[in-house]
């Protein structure tokens, strides 16, 4: 009972979001622009005819892993509404809702917005289709295979649900809901590593002129155990696994883990530790702050980096392929 209690609840919530969305759009005025670009961020604004697959290919599964707002660029951290849409066209301040206005198409579906939480625990993130929700169905049964009707994958957050817009029978929404906490979605134990993701200039398992093998024994039983021993801990999906690379200098790397496909991506520094005493060396570790439901997480010490420390605090997100927030050498690096 205390399951269906949740669905009833989130359902319910999901209504009074959306509600509360067209609410907010009633109030705008539809002909202009929410906010002027400036003169040295030129954004051409997306079309009906553009299309918004770079975006949106990853709804089927809800791995929306750049849909939020970066807390320090205040833009989008996934890079495509970074670089079309970086502005909000609206915001819902009570329900910490922002929409941005995507007008384009997706697998026949013309997508109008998308919305994105402005804080954390809001648990909806999802688009807005031009269409009433049979219409809607019957393309997304031609061109995605189902038409996601929600059930348990949905409340897991592994598929989108497909739903009428509660005002407007024309339109309908898929929405994808963050899991409760407690949830036994992304379990330990059920996935096992599937190898080693390097998104900038590397050599194998190393980050170009790291000396750090990413791929070693030590590093790959640190993830195996992690995956096997532990919960996320950042993000919804994700595992942040500290190796004690040198603990003799109180030395470690930092890897991400998914814990839906077991890929695991390291940080782009060669160590992080904590900041040098009177001696000049670390007398301790340095902290990493994080949560299952935050979007991004920090580092509070010193990175090394290309035999150079740096010391202060350093907060980084992941848009499912690379690191956003703070960026390293080794993100910069490229062949010469």
């Amino acid at each position: 009972m205390q399951g269906t209690h949740h669905s009833i609840r989130r359902l319910r919530y999901a209504a009074l979001l959306i509600a509360a969305l067209l609410l907010a759009a009633c109030q705008r005025t539809p002909d202009l622009p929410a906010e002027a670009p400036t003169a040295d961020t030129p954004v051409v604004a997306p079309t009906a005819a553009t299309d918004l697959s770079p975006l949106l290919d990853a709804l089927p599964i809800c791995a929306l892993d750049g849909w939020y707002i970066d807390q320090q660029t205040d833009r989008p951290a996934h890079p495509w509404l970074a670089a079309n849409a970086p502005k909000s066209c609206k915001e819902d301040e009570e329900n910490e809702i922002a929409t941005f206005c995507v007008q384009g198409q997706w697998k026949g579906l013309p997508v109008e917005e998308v919305i994105l939480p402005t804080m954390t625990f809001v648990s909806f993130r999802g688009a807005r289709i031009g269409l009433p929700l049979e219409k809607a169905r019957s393309i997304a049964r031609q061109h995605l295979g189902q038409d996601f009707p929600g059930g348990v994958a949905y409340e897991a957050g592994r598929e989108p649900k497909l739903l009428a817009d509660p005002e407007d029978a024309q339109y309908s929404w898929l929405l994808c809901s963050t899991p409760e906490l407690g949830h036994d979605a992304d379990s330990a134990g059920s996935i096992s590593y599937s190898g080693m993701n390097l998104p900038y200039d590397h050599d194998g398992c190393s980050y170009r002129y790291s000396p750090v093998d990413f791929c070693d024994a030590q590093h790959r039983a640190a993830i195996e155990d992690a995956l096997q021993t532990r919960k996320p801990d950042f993000n919804q999906h994700y595992l942040l696994v500290q190796v004690d690379d040198r603990p003799e200098y109180f030395q470690r790397t930092l890897v991400l883990v998914d814990t839906r496909t077991g890929r695991a991506t390291p940080l782009p520094f060669d160590a992080f530790t904590g900041p040098a005493g009177k001696g000049g060396d670390a007398t301790g570790y340095g902290t990493l702050e994080t949560g299952v439901d935050q979007p991004q997480f920090c580092l509070e010490g010193a990175l090394l980096v290309y035999r150079v420390f740096e010391e202060g605090r350093f907060c980084f997100g992941f848009d499912g392929e690379h690191f956003t927030g703070h960026e390293t050498q080794y993100m910069q690096a490229t062949d010469s």
